[in-house]
């Protein structure tokens, strides 16, 4: 969520609809209270992590009950809490890093108690994944960020209503395709039908010579008046 900030495009990948809703229905709160079960200390503590309060984070997430239950519970809480100082720090870069020129990586190990080769190794993935737009200064040990233009509120939504509308003139254009498409084929199939009769019927009338008008409508010989109609070379029979 961090990583998004406001762009359209990386608002869309969401990983967790229901955790995010869940969030902002808690933010929503004037007055939080502390938590009381288990779903509170998970979002106060996601609300401390976007904040950069990876400590905060850490307490609230081992104050959880759950813990006592399992058997190798420091071990796990030791493991969440180096998760959540790696998270902390890539949510402050991303939160932050609009506000900043340079930020050096002593200052970020300090901050997040995370040794230095770390904070570097953390930095340097963030940029060869394209997460940030920024540089990594081996001489002077500091993180530089490139700036660029940023957009305002109202120039993301627009091109946001500019995606949607383009997204409807798509469906549209694919909606007229099968349409016609459905149309051209049932004429096709229509006539074909008709071809068919009129054969049917040539080769009852080329089949029966008759005496009356019955098999010269639909179906041929096979209609209306087939009593009347006599082979070819045979007698009439008589009344």
């Amino acid at each position: 969520m961090a990583a998004a900030g406001s762009s359209p495009d990386q608002r869309k990948r969401v990983i967790s609809k229901t955790f995010r809703r869940m969030l902002e229905f808690h933010e929503r709160n004037v007055f939080p209270g502390p938590p009381e079960n288990t779903r509170d200390h998970v979002f106060q503590a996601a609300n401390a992590l976007a904040v950069g309060d990876w400590a905060r984070s850490c307490e609230l997430i081992q104050a959880i009950k759950i813990w006592d239950l399992l058997p190798n519970a420091e071990s796990l809480k030791l493991m969440l809490s180096g998760k959540i100082q790696e998270e902390g720090l890539r949510t402050y870069i991303f939160t932050y890093a609009p506000f900043y020129d340079a930020l050096s990586l002593s200052r970020l190990a300090e901050m997040f108690e995370l040794p230095e080769r770390k904070v570097a190794a953390l930095v340097s993935k963030m940029i060869a994944y394209d997460e940030i737009a920024a540089a990594l200064d081996q001489i002077n040990r500091t993180l530089v960020f490139r700036k660029g233009v940023e957009m305002s509120r109202l120039q993301t939504l627009a091109l946001a209503l500019s995606d949607k509308a383009s997204g409807l003139i798509e469906l549209n254009e694919r909606v007229f395709e099968q349409k016609s498409q459905g149309g051209t084929t049932g004429g096709f199939q229509e006539g074909s039908a008709r071809q068919g009769g009129g054969g049917r019927g040539g080769k009852s009338r080329g089949e029966f010579s008759g005496a009356s008008g019955g098999g010269r409508g639909r179906g041929g010989g096979r209609g209306r008046g087939g009593r009347n109609v006599q082979f070819a070379g045979e007698r009439p029979a008589k009344s």
